[in-house]
């Protein structure tokens, strides 16, 4: 799948997120869309949840901690909280 995020393109894996993840599982259960536009969260962000999904380890700058601390709980990426 290639993510659409604040107009950068992303790479992924549909199978390795939604094992990880029981929200990245819904949201491609029904969906065959080939590209994702995700608005609510920061390109930075995303990519710092992405190298956790991967894995297992993240790097960020501390002015988007509170962003993944909130994104994280609705990701159900419970070892980032």
């Amino acid at each position: 799948i290639l993510f659409i995020v604040q107009g950068n393109k992303i790479p992924g894996f549909k199978c390795v997120m939604a094992i990880r993840s029981d929200y990245w599982k819904a949201r491609f259960e029904f969906s065959k869309e080939e590209e994702m536009i995700v608005d609510d969260i920061s390109f930075g962000a995303f990519q710092c949840l992405l190298q956790y999904l991967y894995t297992d380890e993240v790097t960020f700058h501390a002015e988007s901690v509170v962003e993944l601390l909130g994104i994280s709980d609705t990701v159900s990426y419970t070892h980032l909280t």
